[in-house]
């Protein structure tokens, strides 16, 4: 009976549900299972073995009862453990610790091998992964007392292999290859039988002594692994390397015995049995069983047999109903982890792996029709789900793109989840789910994906969604921007746009497709508002458009539109379409623009200072049209009395900072013009420029503004320029003819100009011709008053004179010491060879080691004298003490680089 669990993932079938008796008056009870194909062979608590053949073929047991072979093994004793050895038609059994073997190839009755009887047996098992090439060979292993006896079973002999001394006696073993996985009543061990090596693993919780004690579990699951009864009620997986790599199974208490069929763990306890998924290791399901007995897999098969004598069998159900069953209940994770497992697992086959891809499409819609977007996205997009099935959610797409049905529509159960989607999903939530799924395909770039079908999709989805998502606008623009008309079904998207009035949205179709003109006619009419779209953002789409426009007709024609709406917005596009490459203009020309739009003079000025400023043209024309209009500005807002707004004021300084720094601009047009204005500052500085200073000067200090400072400002900054030039012919002469006529002042205003002439003559950055200067200058001043200027004046000659000697001496010097360094480096840097046939100048011996002397050469020598230090010394420095040329070598105390062979 199953529990109110998820799923049903086993049903529980009965094999023999009446008691077992061996006639009318003797019952038996059943110690131990053994199964083979459909024969079950069962050992009782009083020495009988008993067999039905075919019991799990036959549709009922009667049959199987009435051809039963029962043998009594005479030993009275319970029948521990029975195994078959169906290749030597041989059925080996343990009872009183004796390991006997019958003939099963009999159908009438059991035959003892009277050869083989082996005593003091307290444990036996097969090797699940024999080592022997032999199939008529089988490995086992024996436990005796503490020790493991391994041998080899050929036919009715058992031949002995190996033996291992144990510390603990064991009580129950499993064989893979060459380990052995033993529990003792204490410990669990991995024992390598080949090398008598042996590592505990763990402690048996289950004390003998203890009321809750059993024996121990150790079970072969797979290749290279075990399965034991550790601590803390935890099922643990040991490798036969003694480590654990999946996490321990809580099974809970009282566990009997266990069978393993993956995914699942069934686990027989008192009074029930208990089956545990290894995925997520939760109990999946429970059926109530009293007085359990044994269960085992038997090759697929999973056998119970109760103390009582009865026998079930526990049959898995189908995937297939499993996968439904979880599906219906809506555990789409659980059920996609099953199957995924189970797939990985070799226990499904490719083309049932193909068969069942059907799962994840279930799961994916499930997710879907409950809002969980993301987990629909995955499951969906691992089960290859045909992109049609997805866009059929939406009429729309299904009508326009002509979708026809696919084989997952035929599904019932899938076309049902549709329908509740379409009917309980917002319009706009189905539309998101089905944007964000077409980017997860393209982002994947997957085969034989009809892409322009799905971009087209994906902007007839953006599209609907407007209105409720206004950033859809800018992804539509972005998909304009990087689609090209050969990457989605044009045609009809722009049928679509026009049937839905989205004007906005068809202008940058048309922009996307080089079909300017209709797309500039479109903004203009939008922006006229002889046509209504709420998404319109404004002008900047336009500007923008002719911004990054290279037709040049197409910008004159639709540029004065701009110009007329906002002047500056206007000036963009001529900037962004001025490019000055190969020595000529690409697209606009300056000169073009200028005659075409010289009305719009806001626009023209940025333009126009962009020219300047930025590309730095030095075209005549540019530099004196911007100067023109700066001019014609300021009258204007002189004749409007605007001469004190900050306008008049920043085109001012403007003009003042072109008229001095450019020298690209006609200059006899700007005198014309100025002279018709009243910028009489302007006018001063072009007279600079012009080199007319006297007129300049004559501005600035006439009775109308009798500027000091700023006639002190423009004589510094031309004298200055003339002293970068090495203009010497003309270096004193501004500060002459400002002296001049601050003199001519001082006679016809007196005091009044006599303070900022003494700044200006007494000023350290002014430049006079002291002998002129002295001889112009009023006879009555005293000398304190231009004490400055004549300190300054003697302090520039003194300055200069210093200079210049002081340059020529250091010159002189530095050539001095160059040539110095070059002799003493002719010197220093010869290389000397020293080698057998080397003599000593003086005594004419040859040298004995690498001391010597070398004298530079005084007779023409190409590489001077060679001589011992000793003969230097006793010899030349005696006659010679005055003439000291020599220069020590090696360890003669000098000489240059010694190379001795």
């Amino acid at each position: 009976m199953s529990e109110n669990f998820d799923i049903k993932c086993f049903e529980i079938i009965p094999i023999l549900d009446d008691d077992i008796k061996i006639n009318d008056k003797i019952s038996v009870q059943i110690t131990c299972l053994e199964v083979y194909n459909h024969d079950v062979y069962l050992g009782t608590i009083d020495s009988f073995v008993l067999c039905y053949p075919n019991l799990l073929q036959s549709s009922t047991s009667k049959t199987s009862l009435e051809n039963r072979i029962v043998k009594y093994l005479g030993l009275k004793k319970p029948v521990n453990k029975l195994k078959i050895l169906p290749i030597l038609n041989r059925l080996i059994c343990h009872c009183d610790n004796q390991l006997l073997m019958m003939n099963s190839s009999t159908t009438t009755n059991f035959e003892l091998i009277s050869t083989f009887r082996l005593r003091n047996i307290f444990a036996f098992t097969l090797n699940e992964s024999p080592v022997t090439m032999d199939p008529f060979q089988l490995e086992i292993c024996l436990a005796k007392r503490k020790l493991i006896q391994i041998g080899l079973i050929n036919g009715d002999k058992l031949t002995l292999l190996k033996e291992i001394n144990l510390t603990e006696q064991p009580l129950i073993m499993s064989m893979d290859g060459y380990f052995i996985c033993m529990a003792s009543i204490s410990n669990y061990f991995i024992i390598n039988w080949m090398d008598g090596s042996q590592q505990q693993l763990c402690v048996n919780p289950y004390e003998p002594s203890s009321s809750q004690y059993q024996l121990p579990i150790c079970k072969y699951i797979s290749r290279n692994e075990f399965l034991i009864n550790g601590p803390s009620n935890l099922g643990v997986f040991i490798k036969t390397s003694g480590i654990s790599e999946r996490p321990p199974i809580n099974w809970g208490p009282e566990v009997l015995q266990i069978a393993y069929s993956y995914p699942y763990i069934l686990c027989l306890k008192s009074g029930k049995i208990s089956i545990i998924n290894i995925i997520d290791q939760k109990i999946k399901e429970e059926f109530l069983l009293e007085n359990g007995l044994d269960m085992d897999n038997f090759d697929g098969q999973i056998i119970v047999v109760t103390k009582q004598s009865r026998i079930y069998q526990m049959k898995r159900c189908s995937w297939q109903k499993q996968f439904n069953e979880l599906l219906s209940r809506e555990k789409t994770q659980e059920a996609i982890d099953l199957y995924e497992n189970l797939y990985q697992s070799g226990m499904m086959t490719i083309e049932e792996y193909q068969r069942l891809e059907l799962i994840k499409l279930h799961a994916g819609f499930i997710e879907l029709k409950n809002g969980n977007f993301q987990q629909a996205r995955r499951f969906l997009f691992d089960g290859h789900c045909d992109i049609d099935l997805l866009l059929s959610l939406n009429e729309n797409l299904e009508k326009r793109l002509k979708i026809t049905a696919t084989t997952a529509m035929n599904d019932e159960n899938i076309q049902t989840l549709l329908d509740k989607i379409r009917k309980e999903l917002d319009k706009t939530q189905i539309n998101q789910f089905l944007i964000d799924y077409i980017d997860l395909i393209q982002s994947n770039d997957l085969d034989q994906t009809d892409f322009k079908r799905i971009r087209t999709a994906k902007l007839l989805l953006l599209l609907e969604n407007l209105s409720c998502d206004s950033s859809n606008s800018e992804l539509i623009r972005k998909f304009f921007r990087e689609n090209s008309s050969d990457n989605y079904y044009c045609e009809l998207i722009e049928r679509y746009l026009i049937e839905n009035n989205l004007h906005y949205h068809r202008a940058l179709y048309y922009k996307s497709r080089n079909q300017l003109e209709k797309s500039v006619e479109i903004f203009r009419k939008l922006e006229k508002s002889e046509i209504d779209d709420k998404y319109y953002p404004g002008i900047e789409e336009l500007i923008q458009l002719l911004i990054k426009c290279s037709n040049v007709q197409l910008i004159m024609n639709h540029v004065e539109f701009i110009m007329e709406k906002n002047q500056l917005e206007g000036s963009r596009i001529l900037i962004a379409n001025t490019r000055f490459e190969n020595d000529k203009f690409t697209i606009l020309n300056p000169e073009f623009v200028i005659r075409n739009l010289y009305r719009y003079r806001m626009a023209l000025i940025k333009y126009l200072e962009y020219l300047i400023n930025e590309m730095q043209l030095t075209n005549e024309n540019i530099h004196t049209t911007l100067i023109r209009i700066y001019i014609e500005i300021l009258s204007i807002q002189y004749e409007n009395e605007e001469e004190n707004s900050s306008f008049y004021k920043e085109i001012k300084e403007k003009l003042q900072q072109i008229l001095l720094e450019s020298d690209y601009y006609d200059q006899k047009i700007i005198e014309k013009y100025l002279s018709n204005v009243n910028l009489d500052y302007e006018m001063a500085i072009l007279m600079g420029k012009m080199g007319k200073h006297r007129e300049a000067f004559e501005i600035y200090l006439n009775d109308q503004h009798l500027d000091y400072h700023q006639a002190l400002r423009h004589c510094i900054e031309y004298g200055r320029r003339q002293t970068n030039q090495k203009d010497d012919d003309n270096h004193h002469k501004i500060y002459q003819t400002l002296l001049k006529i601050y003199l001519d002042l001082y006679r016809k205003n007196g005091p009044e100009v006599m303070k900022p002439l003494l700044n200006f003559v007494n000023h350290p950055e002014c430049h006079f011709d002291m002998i002129e200067t002295l001889k112009i200058l009023p006879d009555e001043w005293p000398l304190k008053l231009i004490y400055l200027n004549l300190f300054n004046n003697l302090n520039r000659f003194y300055n200069q004179k210093f200079q210049s000697s002081f340059g020529c001496l250091l010159a002189k010097s530095m050539a001095e010491q160059l040539k110095q360094q070059q002799k003493l480096r002719k010197t220093e840097n010869k290389s000397i060879r020293i080698d057998r046939n080397s003599e000593c100048f003086l005594c004419h011996t040859k040298l004995i080691d690498s001391k010597f002397v070398w004298l530079p050469s005084t007779n023409g020598s190409k590489n001077g004298l060679i001589v011992h230090d000793f003969c230097y010394y006793n010899r030349i420095l005696q006659n010679n003490n005055n003439n000291d040329n020599g220069v020590g070598g090696g360890g003669g105390g000098g000489g240059g680089d010694v190379l001795i062979d």
